[in-house]
């Protein structure tokens, strides 16, 4: 819904804003809009980002070593499948932060938030299966 704006002329007329404009509440004016982005080259965002790359190898890391000893004992008295989909959630997780850089799109405003409250969902669902009394071995 665009902004409207009221002119002093014609107290009842409604001017609507462009859509690259916003207006204040009870404002004569439409007002430029500022886009507030995260660059991929500003030093936060290559901060940010070997962080991710972090965390996404250890987490890729320890799925791969579960993965490969899923059969031990160890592996599971982890988890082992289970433990496997929380690592998979979490990096899903990790990557949905992604969508954070660059110029904001359509796409990357509607996935953000879903992609990353359904993986921290799943993982919080692994946690809770797996620390319950007489848990569920998939």
């Amino acid at each position: 819904m665009a902004a409207c704006t009221f002119t002093s002329t014609y107290p009842t007329v409604c001017q609507v804003c462009l859509p690259e404009e916003w207006s204040p509440e009870e404002s004569e004016q439409c007002l430029s809009r500022t886009i507030l982005q995260l660059d991929w080259d500003n030093p936060l965002s290559i901060a940010l980002l070997f962080f991710l790359a972090s965390c996404v190898l250890m987490t890729s890391s320890s799925a791969i070593i579960l993965l490969l000893n899923l059969s031990t004992p160890v592996a599971k008295s982890a988890g082992g499948r289970t433990c496997l989909l929380m690592l998979a959630a979490l990096t899903a997780a990790a990557m949905s932060s992604l969508c954070h850089f660059g110029r904001p799109s359509p796409l990357a405003c509607i996935l953000k938030q879903p992609l990353f409250i359904f993986s921290f969902t799943v993982c919080l669902a692994c946690i809770t299966v797996h620390c319950a009394p007489g848990r569920l071995h998939f």
